[in-house]
């Protein structure tokens, strides 16, 4: 899977596929940062999990012109994650 093919005027309008896209492309990405930052795997899984609920909470803010999107990751050092 290709970033381009992600929608994000799509997923601003609450497209599900569009969602499972940057899910399934980036999950993995955020999963592994958090758990290096942390090195607790159910914790790393908790708060990618939340970093993702917290990105479809705020769909609508997305816009196809931003050149990246950055997630909040709550409690962790590092407050971003720069996806796009």
């Amino acid at each position: 899977m290709k970033e381009s093919t992600i929608d994000l005027i799509a997923l601003s309008k609450g497209n599900t596929q569009a969602f499972d896209c940057l899910f399934l492309l980036y999950y993995p990405k955020v999963r592994t940062f958090i758990y290096s930052i942390l090195d607790n795997e159910e914790e790393a899984e908790d708060l990618a999990q939340d970093t993702f609920i917290k990105l479809w909470t705020a769909r609508a803010q997305l816009s196809s012109r931003t050149k990246y999107q950055c997630i909040y990751i709550p409690n962790s050092q590092t407050r971003f994650i720069y996806l796009f």
